[in-house]
């Protein structure tokens, strides 16, 4: 979602529309900021333990190039992948 407060302008049915809360529960979320920047948007109980997020490994991260602190945090692009293939996989069979 681009913009909470946008989203929020909106009359209620065309927010249900746009994103109903079936969706929400069962949303996977990605943020380059903290986890609760998403639990407006990933209301499920697993999908909220699987937010991708800088701080998952509850730590704070180093510093440096940034290819090496999103390796860190997870959110490097082969990262990513394999946490939405599982997120995937869960759907299947």
């Amino acid at each position: 979602m681009a913009s909470t407060s946008l989203f929020n302008l909106l009359p209620a049915e065309k927010r249900d529309e746009i994103y109903p809360e079936a969706i929400a529960q069962s949303a996977f979320g990605i943020t380059g900021f903290t986890k609760p920047t998403m639990l407006r948007w990933i209301t499920g109980f697993k999908e909220r333990k699987n937010i991708l997020h800088p701080f998952k490994n509850g730590r704070y991260l180093g510093s440096g190039q940034a290819e090496a602190v999103l390796k860190q945090a997870g959110l490097d692009g082969e990262s990513q992948y394999k946490e939405v293939k599982k997120y995937i996989e869960r759907f299947k069979g």
